[in-house]
C-alpha cells in the first residue's frame, strides 16, 4: 500500500530510523541530545500530513505529552532507579520507539512528584500508548526489521548519562534541610523548661571553711561565684568556681556588682588572727573586716530584692554562758575583741533585717576538721604531745561542744533556702562532749605523756590580773591570758540546736570525737605542723 506516493513498509522503515541520527552521537552531551532528539519530530510531522491526515491526529498528543515529562524528569533525575524499568519496554515492542521513550519520562516523574505531579502522568501514558499500538499491528509483517532497531539498547546507556544533572537534585532536596530546620525550634523549649542552675556568692572561700563551702557547693550542683582579693591564692580551689569577683569586704565600692544574678550568698569572710587576741591593734581589725565589712556586703545584698544573705557568725558572740543550757534567744556578753566584732556584725545585720534584708546568722562552735592552719585545736595537739597542756581546776567534766566542719557546711547550705529571715541558728555535732574525753583522744593521736597540767584557778587569775595592769602601758600587747578567757575556759556548756533541727532540717553526721579530731590531727601530721 502507498500513502502519498511512498511504499508503507518503506514509511514504516523510515519512522524507525527517525531517533538514530542523536542516539547514535557519543560526543554530544546530555544537554545537547534533548535539543536534537526534539528537532527531528517535527521534521517527521511536517511529512505526515502530506501522507495521511490520521497520522498527525495520533501523532500531535505525543509532543504534548513529552513537555511535561521533561519538566518532570528534573523532578524525577535524583533517583535513577527508575531507568531499569524502563528497559523492559523495547523489548516488548521495538517498533514504537516514540512510545518506549515517552514511558520512561512519564514512569519517573510518578515516584518523586507530589501527589499534584501524579495526576498528568496517567492522562500522558494513555496518549503516548494509543500510537503504539497501531503502529505494531502494522509493524507485525516485518519483524525481520527488528534487528535494526537493537541500537536502542546503545541508546538507553547513553540516555543513563541524564542522572549526570543530579547536581541539580539539591536544589530539589534543599526543601528538606529546611523542613528540618523549622522543626529543630520544638526540640528548644525542653533545655529552657530544665530549671537555671543557682548561683552561689561565698566569700571567705579561700580560708578553711570556705574552701569546704565551694566544694560542697559545688558537688551539690551549684554554680560557684567567689568574692576575693587582689592578692588572694585561689590554688586550694582551683576547679571549684565558675566566677570570681575581685574585691574586699572593707572596701564597700569593689563590692559593686558582687551580687547581680546571685541566688544566695554564704559570707564566711572574717579576720581569725587568733580568737583571742587582745590590745588595740586586734580590736580594730576585727572590728574593720568581722563588723563593718559585714556591713558593705549586707548593703550590696539589699540591691538584690528577696537575696538570702547566710551569716557564719560564732557562739564566742554570746561570750561566756549565763546559763548551763545556751540556745539562739540566750543573752549575749562578749568581751575580748573576737567576740564583740561578731556580736557586732550580727547586730547590724539585724538592724537591716528590718529594712528588709533576708538574712540567716547561723552559729558555730570550735570546728575540727582538716584545712585549718591556726586553730585552737592546733596548740592543743601541740600542748599535749609536750604533756604541757594547761587545764585549770580539776573539773574535767565540763562540756566542750564541737562539730565537723562537714556538719558546718551543711548547716550553711540549709540555710540557703530554709529557715526565717532574721533568724539565728546554733550548730554543734549535737553530742556532749567533755574536756576529759577531748584530751583523752589527743593524747592518744599524739602519744604524749600526759593528758594536762593542772594549774590552780586562784593562780590563773593572778596572772591575769598582772597581764592586764601591764596591758595599760602596752596597749598593743597581746595579753596571753585574761580574766575573760579563764571565765570562757571554766563554763560549762551545753548547746541547744533543736531549733536548727527543726526549722532548717539540721542533722548533725558526725558525733565521733574520735573521728572529728582524728581527721584534723592526720591533716597536721602529714603536713609537718605536729
Amino acid at each position: 500500500m502507498e500513502i502519498g506516493g511512498v511504499n508503507e513498509a518503506e514509511w514504516l522503515e523510515q519512522l524507525r530510523m527517525i531517533p538514530l541520527p542523536w542516539s547514535m552521537m557519543s560526543d554530544a552531551t546530555p544537554k545537547k541530545r534533548a535539543t536534537l532528539a526534539v528537532k527531528p519530530a517535527p521534521a517527521t510531522l511536517a511529512q505526515a500530513p502530506k501522507a495521511a491526515k490520521p497520522a498527525p491526529a495520533t501523532r500531535a498528543p505525543a509532543p504534548k505529552a513529552a513537555k511535561p515529562a521533561p519538566k518532570a524528569a528534573t523532578k524525577a533525575e535524583p533517583k535513577p532507579k527508575a531507568a531499569p524499568k524502563a528497559e523492559p519496554k523495547p523489548v516488548k515492542t521495538a517498533a514504537a520507539k516514540p512510545a518506549t521513550k515517552a514511558a520512561p519520562k512519564a514512569e519517573k516523574p510518578a515516584p518523586q512528584a507530589a501527589p499534584q505531579a501524579e495526576k498528568p502522568a496517567p492522562k500522558a501514558a494513555p496518549e503516548a500508548a494509543k500510537p503504539a499500538p497501531k503502529a505494531a499491528a502494522k509493524a507485525e509483517p516485518k519483524l525481520k526489521a527488528a534487528p535494526k532497531a537493537e541500537p536502542k539498547p546503545k541508546a538507553s546507556p547513553k540516555a543513563e548519562p541524564k542522572p549526570k544533572a543530579a547536581p541539580k537534585a539539591p536544589e530539589a532536596a534543599k526543601p528538606a534541610p529546611k523542613a528540618a530546620a523549622k522543626a529543630e525550634p520544638a526540640a528548644k523549649p525542653e533545655a529552657t523548661t530544665s530549671p537555671p542552675t543557682k548561683l552561689l556568692l561565698v566569700t571567705g572561700a579561700t580560708g578553711f571553711l570556705g574552701r569546704h563551702v565551694v566544694a560542697a557547693a559545688k558537688g551539690a550542683g551549684w554554680r560557684v561565684r567567689v568574692l576575693a582579693r587582689a592578692t588572694s591564692n585561689l590554688g586550694p580551689i582551683a576547679g571549684l568556681y565558675d566566677e570570681v569577683h575581685t574585691g574586699d569586704v572593707t572596701d564597700a565600692a569593689s563590692l559593686r556588682g558582687s551580687c547581680e544574678g546571685v541566688t544566695a550568698v554564704v559570707h564566711c569572710a572574717c579576720a581569725v588572727a587568733s580568737t583571742f587576741d587582745a590590745g588595740r591593734a586586734a580590736d580594730a581589725a576585727f572590728m574593720a573586716v568581722n563588723a563593718e565589712g559585714t556591713a558593705n556586703l549586707a548593703d550590696e545584698v539589699l540591691k538584690v530584692p528577696g537575696l538570702r544573705f547566710v551569716q557564719v557568725s560564732s557562739t564566742a558572740a554570746m561570750g561566756a554562758p549565763q546559763t548551763a543550757v545556751v540556745g539562739p534567744d540566750s543573752p549575749c556578753q562578749p568581751k575580748t575583741p573576737y567576740q564583740r566584732s561578731k556580736r557586732a556584725a550580727e547586730l547590724l545585720l539585724l538592724e537591716r533585717a528590718e529594712r528588709g534584708l533576708n538574712v540567716v546568722i547561723v552559729r558555730t562552735c570550735v570546728i575540727a576538721g582538716p584545712g585549718k592552719e591556726r586553730s585552737e585545736l592546733l596548740k592543743m595537739f601541740k600542748l599535749v604531745k609536750a604533756g604541757l597542756f594547761p587545764f585549770l581546776g580539776n573539773n574535767l567534766d565540763i562540756q566542750k561542744p564541737l562539730i565537723d566542719v562537714d556538719d558546718v557546711v551543711q548547716a550553711l547550705l540549709l540555710a540557703t533556702e530554709r529557715g526565717t529571715g532574721g533568724g539565728i541558728y546554733l550548730v554543734t555535732s549535737g553530742g556532749r562532749h567533755t574536756m576529759r574525753e577531748i584530751l583523752e583522744v589527743a593524747q592518744s593521736l599524739t602519744g604524749g605523756p600526759r593528758t594536762h597540767v593542772a594549774i590552780p584557778v586562784a593562780a590563773a587569775r593572778l596572772a591575769a590580773r598582772a597581764f592586764t595592769q601591764a596591758s595599760k602601758f602596752l596597749p598593743d600587747w597581746n595579753v596571753p591570758i585574761t580574766d575573760e578567757r579563764i571565765d570562757l575556759f571554766l563554763a560549762d556548756r551545753q548547746i541547744d540546736i533543736s531549733r536548727a533541727e527543726r526549722e532548717l532540717g539540721y542533722a548533725p553526721k558526725h558525733q565521733s570525737v574520735e573521728e572529728m579530731l582524728g581527721a584534723t590531727y592526720r591533716y597536721y601530721r602529714q603536713r609537718g605542723m605536729i
